[in-house]
């Protein structure tokens, strides 16, 4: 049903056709006009010698492969921008570094395969722009907001047209009501989540194979810029062998490469708070980022995560997940609370964990320490689903069995245990990110008072409600240690309301795009949990109409 579904769309020309920001003709206008004066401006090196063949500076002599649009990354964003751009009549090629089969490594899998499965909407165009202006304080500009506004109405729409089958969002579920707009955000979960979710993705660009080549194993390296013009034209990818291949984009080149969550200098010297880890793919490492640096792309949100607090160990591949559940108190370095612990808007989290002490230098609640007692033993470390086994029902789940077993656990330092507080402590003060600061009386101190405040049912310190106000009273006790992160980076290239690089100076760079966590919308706050699906699938759909549009430059 879901293969006739689809046909039945493309016949009718319901992706392709079907506008939902109501601007397909203003973008092809735009985009055409850019290709024509590249055009003209060709032509015009051309005349200074007519009599010998020029190659413009930075123009390689030959091609290994050429389409109409070139997408590097074949994540969501990439791969729903290819379905857009076939739909309207381009031929793709999609550069995907990682092999076909994902199933098996996790340094494979794009991080919109194993998210939630989940997509903000948003219920009134108007006040969803308005939402993401306010939560990104400004720093997304208004016309930006808008397409994102428009957009997520359209979202379960988009998707169903795939063959996702969506339901209708819950409504006023986003992090931050109390901002103007903010009661227009909703959400909604295709069963199966991210890896259903990707599972349907695929099988649209597979359906156009016609269109759209996908080559794997094969990584973005650099653009290849037309010196004279500035126009983007094509890439420098390389292959698994090792060789180098020139592939030409006649129309456009498109950046969806994911975010910089596994590059420790460019977190270090843009991310409040260090250090920070993530449970995305492991191997997003910002590369498509520089790409675009490398031709004038200018950054912005770089400063921007959707991150809670995580665990990480060097054992795991990656951060994963932590399942709260109560009793529980969280505790800085120093073993002392130090914010209101219930109910926090999860994927702004990350703020609480990064504040700095100017006198001693250090963050000194990156890493805190999450306290709990016996009644809530399991590990709470929480491993995450990669992808569908071969009869495409049963999940795979990420992560050691280990991670699932208590005394293992324990025994591998994954997790902290005494019988008593002190006893915690001093198991605390063995961890090297610790050393030495907390100290058992500290602990014990902490832990006392906020018992008191359960058997009173007042947090007299941070307001928490009464039903979170349980004691820790039952031994052992234990702790697992947790960092700002989580989801991914939001920051990277600077694109405007088409999808287009922007240069230092707000000028698009000509025939260059990005979509997806390479430059999201996401300014400061994240909207709440599927805010990445909804940047993907707006922002996917914006460019792969705008780059088809394009005018061929040859």
């Amino acid at each position: 049903m879901e293969g006739k579904h689809r046909e039945e769309m493309r016949e009718e020309g319901g992706i392709s056709r079907r506008s939902f920001l109501g601007s397909a003709l203003a973008v092809a206008a735009g985009t055409a006009a850019l290709g024509l004066s590249a055009c003209a401006d060709g032509a015009a090196a051309a005349d200074k010698d007519s009599t010998a063949p020029h190659t413009p500076v930075g123009m390689p002599q030959s091609w290994d492969a050429e389409a109409d649009v070139v997408i590097v990354g074949y994540g969501g964003a990439g791969g729903i921008a290819a379905v857009i751009a076939a739909d309207d009549g381009a031929s793709v090629i999609l550069v995907e570094k990682y092999p076909d089969d994902t199933a098996t490594e996790i340094r494979h899998v794009p991080s919109s395969r194993f998210c939630g499965g989940i997509c903000v909407c948003a219920r009134d165009a108007k006040e969803g722009s308005e939402a993401l202006y306010e939560l990104s304080f400004g720093t997304t500009p208004r016309a930006v907001c808008d397409v994102w506004g428009e957009g997520a109405t359209h979202n379960v729409e988009f998707w169903n047209s795939l063959g996702a089958e969506y339901p209708e969002p819950t409504w006023d579920v986003g992090e931050y009501p109390e901002l103007p707009g903010g009661h227009t955000i909703g959400t909604s979960r295709v069963e199966g989540g991210g890896p259903r979710m990707f599972q349907v993705l695929r099988q649209n660009v597979i359906d156009r194979a016609d269109k759209i080549q996908v080559m794997y194993e094969t990584a973005g390296k650099r653009l290849i810029q037309n010196e004279e013009t500035k126009e983007i034209v094509g890439v420098v990818a390389t292959a698994k062998d090792g060789k180098e291949l020139n592939i030409k984009a006649k129309k456009a080149v498109a950046l969806c490469t994911g975010g910089f969550e596994w590059n420790e200098e460019m977190k270090q010297n843009f991310l409040r708070g260090y250090p920070s880890w993530f449970y995305t793919n492991p191997n997003n490492t910002g590369e498509g980022i520089l790409m675009g640096q490398a031709v004038g792309g200018a950054l912005w949100h770089m400063n921007a995560i959707s991150a809670r607090a995580i665990p990480y160990h060097p054992d795991w591949p990656k951060g994963t997940q932590i399942g709260l559940q109560l009793p529980n108190l969280f505790v800085n370095r120093y073993g002392k609370r130090w914010f209101y612990e219930r109910e926090w808007p999860s994927h702004n989290a990350w703020v609480e964990f990064v504040n700095f002490n100017s006198r001693t230098a250090e963050y000194e609640s990156s890493p805190a320490w999450v306290i709990y007692d016996d009644t809530a033993r399991k590990p709470l470390i929480s491993p995450q689903s990669k992808g569908f086994l071969g009869d495409t029902k049963d999940l795979q789940y990420w992560g050691p069995e280990d991670m699932r077993d208590i005394e293992a656990a324990v025994s591998k330092g994954w997790i902290r245990r005494g019988n008593t507080p002190e006893e915690l402590a001093a198991e605390i003060v063995k961890d090297k990110e610790n050393a030495g600061r907390m100290t058992p009386e500290a602990l014990a101190d902490t832990i006392a008072r906020f018992n008191e405040f359960c058997a009173k049912g007042v947090d007299e310190d941070f307001d928490r409600e009464a039903d979170s106000l349980i004691p820790l009273a039952t031994p052992p006790f234990y702790a697992v240690k947790v960092y700002p992160g989580g989801p991914n980076t939001q920051g990277g290239l600077k694109k405007n309301e088409k999808g287009q690089v922007m240069n230092p100076f707000d000028e698009p760079i000509k025939r260059l795009y990005c979509a997806g966590e390479n430059g999201s919308v996401y300014g400061f706050l994240y909207p709440t949990g599927g805010g990445n699906v909804c940047e993907m699938t707006i922002f996917g759909q914006v460019i792969g109409h705008a780059m088809a549009a394009e005018t061929a430059w040859e």
